[in-house]
């Protein structure tokens, strides 16, 4: 008698006759009935998993490395059709080769009774090559079918803020609604998106993931066609916050009631799109404008502090906010600027020092190994990243066992060599060091004029945790690491 193992995969889009046990049963009955005996340790079960890679389903994975095992604990593999094994031809013909030539372990369907010969190559072919077709055509078959619902006018997506769902149909939320229209009331009679959130944070009116309000999140809903009486589809790149083109959009009129009216919604689009055109840039994310960047922390909230600008008479001034009061989620809407600041931490630095000189040409050595450092440390993680990928290919018999050895020498040497250069760094950037850029008068440094904003901003972060500022009282806390 033969020992055979019984794969199931049930993805989320399978219906009931696909369904785990139903599976299971088949696979069982066809078992008794051809004389195989199942052990239940060889069950293998994917479940709400597609069959487009193998590396992606976990029980597959384990059930190859186990019939490579010797002696083989497994004669054949049995499915309940070719697709449940693999939809794609590439993972089909390479696993059956794997554990055809290997392993000895054959793989049937229970429902496509093949034979050995020529015609059933051919045959089995043409089965892989189907269902591969079937996989790469679902997603536009789903796609498809939102796009049908969208032009019935159901909806479809998370579910909008003023509704509730009932019967698959929008129906106007008892309280939400009414805020809802409040919001366009108060856009539309000249408040601001941040008085607006004020209002409604103030109110503890919080947004259907319970969560305070932002401007982000409130433009979001004045943006909402749904409000207006139509169902939304395809408006986001999915993942991302990318807006499609307005032509890629499908605007269906719903069947849901409106909280208000075509004319208010476009006058609404009209003030965003002027809004947007006035709005104050802040200066670049990815660029160092003051020392104090990344260190300073509103003492209400605990939020990182943005630095922005504003220019008077040519000459660009620089500040900082709370980050959440900027989406209006923090009641403390000071501003603080950052030349004041300065000011105030240098004389604070004087109490809390001892003065003395400091080696500006050592301050810029140092940001530099550390710029090497992390250099190094990231190397150090893509070739941990390596190591599974080699791992992941000798698993799926892509590589043998030689080349598995073989490129994981090979990493490992690498490995020694950057941690040896890591450590080569390390050393050079003593304690010593480390104690005169900590110890010494840091005011002379962030008054030298040829040291930069970035360099100035790496020595602060070896010695100073954070900074935490009282926006309204105009007082700071300071939080070193010695």
């Amino acid at each position: 008698m033969q020992i055979a193992a019984l794969y199931i995969r049930v993805s989320t889009d399978d219906q009931i006759e696909y369904s785990p046990d139903a599976q299971k049963k088949s696979l069982l009955k066809y078992a008794k009935d051809h004389n195989f005996f199942v052990d239940e340790h060889y069950i293998f079960v994917d479940q709400g998993i597609s069959g487009r890679r193998a590396e992606k389903r976990p029980a597959f994975m384990l059930m190859i490395a186990t019939a490579k095992k010797k002696p083989n604990p497994f004669d054949v593999i049995l499915v309940h059709k070719f697709d449940r094994f693999a939809r794609s031809r590439e993972d089909s013909v390479v696993y059956k080769a794997l554990l055809r030539k290997e392993c000895n372990v054959k793989v049937l369907s229970i429902t496509e009774t093949l034979e050995d010969d020529k015609f059933s190559i051919i045959l089995e072919s043409m089965l892989e090559a189907m269902a591969e077709y079937y996989s790469l055509n679902l997603s536009d078959e789903v796609k498809k079918g939102m796009f049908e619902k969208a032009s019935r006018g159901e909806h479809i997506g998370n579910l909008p803020y003023g509704y509730k769902l009932e019967d698959k149909n929008l129906i106007p939320h008892p309280t939400e609604f009414l805020v809802v229209r409040k919001i366009f009331e108060m856009f539309n009679t000249g408040s601001s998106l941040l008085d607006i959130v004020r209002h409604l944070n103030v109110r503890d009116i919080r947004t259907k993931n319970n969560k305070s309000w932002t401007k982000q999140s409130l433009r979001y809903l004045l943006r909402n066609h749904v409000y207006m009486g139509y169902t939304r589809y395809n408006y986001r790149v999915p993942k991302t916050n990318q807006i499609n083109p307005e032509s890629e959009w499908i605007l269906i009129q719903s069947v849901h009631q409106p909280a208000i009216t075509k004319d208010i919604f476009e006058k609404t689009q009209a003030i965003l799109k002027n809004n947007c055109t006035l709005l104050r840039k802040d200066t670049d994310p990815y660029q160092i404008k003051s020392w104090m960047q990344k260190l300073v922390r509103c003492k209400h909230c605990g939020s990182t502090l943005r630095i922005l600008h504003v220019t008077r008479k040519n000459i660009r001034y620089h500040y900082f906010r709370c980050a959440k009061a900027y989406q209006g989620a923090c009641n403390v809407n000071n501003t603080f600027s950052a030349i004041k600041l300065n000011t105030l931490l240098l004389e604070k630095f004087n109490v809390d020092f001892s003065l003395g000189n400091i080696n500006v040409t050592m301050v810029k050595t140092v940001a530099k190994l550390n710029d090497e450092l992390d250099i190094l440390n990231k190397k150090l993680v893509k070739l941990h990243r390596q190591y599974e990928l080699i791992y992941k290919a000798y698993i799926g018999e892509i590589d043998s066992l030689e080349e598995y050895k073989k490129n994981k020498e090979n990493i490992s040497r690498e490995e020694t060599e950057i941690m040896e250069r890591i450590k080569a760094t390390s050393t050079k950037i003593g304690p010593e060091i480390f104690k005169s850029i900590k110890l010494a008068n840091f005011k002379s440094l962030i008054t030298t004029d040829n040291i930069s904003e970035s360099d100035k901003n790496k020595a602060a972060k070896q010695f100073i945790e954070k900074i935490n500022i009282d926006l309204m009282n105009k007082s700071i806390n300071l939080y070193y690491y010695i």
